[in-house]
């Protein structure tokens, strides 16, 4: 991560999440999947949007556990105070289309599952169809396809202050529900 890294025009820190922070914080076998399965260019873009996550969040004082990452999936949790119910806000999907899932795109139509090597790692939110489109309208915040589990799918991009309205509204609705 750069110290050039900027989210709503701040400064984010370079320091506290790196590439190898993240690549340490992965279980062995992860680890070895990751290098088995992905390129390393799609295993940096996977970890360096780890780490501006986190450091955002931290930036933001945001309440969410360290990122949960394992082979596929890094997700971001709220921190439990006392609720059962553990809520998954948001995080970042390095296998794009995954065995069970059934995306829908954009006009409600299925995507066929299509090749994790023609497709980047994507950041997910949880929240509804209707909250993204309204984010859109609002932010321009475009989202590329939704899964019927309530997750709306984004590209990566280049800054993530393009995305920190999508992922504040999620952490905003989840915190307060």
């Amino acid at each position: 991560m750069s110290d050039n890294n900027l989210v709503q025009g701040k400064k984010v820190v370079a320091g506290e999440w790196t590439i190898a922070r993240v690549k340490n914080s992965l279980p062995r076998e992860s680890r070895e999947y990751h290098e088995a399965y992905f390129s390393e260019d799609r295993r940096n873009i996977f970890y360096t949007r780890v780490a501006e996550i986190q450091n955002l969040i931290e930036a933001e004082s945001w309440c969410l556990k360290p990122p949960k990452l394992n082979k596929v999936v890094c997700s971001f949790f709220l921190r439990d105070k006392g609720v059962t119910r553990v809520r998954r806000v948001f995080g970042l999907l390095l296998q794009t289309c995954l065995p069970h899932a059934r995306p829908i795109g954009r006009n409600g139509e299925k995507i066929r599952d299509l090749s994790i090597k023609s497709n980047p790692p994507r950041i997910f939110a949880a929240i509804t169809e209707e909250e993204a489109r309204q984010l859109e309208r609002q932010y321009r915040c475009k989202f590329c396809w939704i899964d019927p589990g309530a997750l709306v799918y984004y590209n990566i991009p280049e800054n993530m202050s393009e995305l920190l309205r999508v992922l504040e509204f999620a952490y905003n609705k989840h915190r307060e529900n």
